[in-house]
């Protein structure tokens, strides 16, 4: 483990190493776009629905400038690579959600160090809707 881990939290993995343990992370819905399908004709709008969206997931993890997981993320931002992307929660039935997604954004300093610990923020773009197991 990394010192970007600290205690037993969640931890993010992307392309199957831990980003560091997640401060907080936003998930997306499972939205479904609706394909209007009507005429003018048609007395009501008629629709069908779409593909499922996968969504965007941001996250904040403890930040670390020599962490390599950080910094291949960083990389991976600019090249627009797709990996494999895994929540792992400590405990509960559920307990990981994985997906494949491309990286977004990277923010290594999102906040200031509160208790010694910086904060940066990611942003994964899933381009596969999340399996929980």
């Amino acid at each position: 483990m990394t010192t970007t881990t600290k205690s037993q939290g969640t931890v993010i993995n992307w392309g199957g190493s831990p980003m560091g343990e997640c401060r907080s992370f936003s998930m997306p819905g499972a939205d479904t776009p609706e394909i209007d399908i009507g005429s003018f004709a048609d007395t009501v709008v008629k629709t069908r629905a779409g593909k499922p969206m996968g969504g965007v997931f941001t996250f904040k993890v403890n930040f670390n400038p020599d962490d390599t997981s950080q910094s291949n993320f960083e990389a991976d931002v600019r090249s627009g690579v797709e990996r494999t992307v895994q929540i792992v929660y400590p405990e509960g039935t559920v307990n990981t959600i994985t997906a494949t997604g491309r990286a977004l954004n990277f923010v290594p300093f999102s906040e200031a160090k509160v208790n010694g610990i910086i904060i940066g923020e990611m942003t994964i773009k899933f381009t596969s809707m999340p399996v929980e197991s």
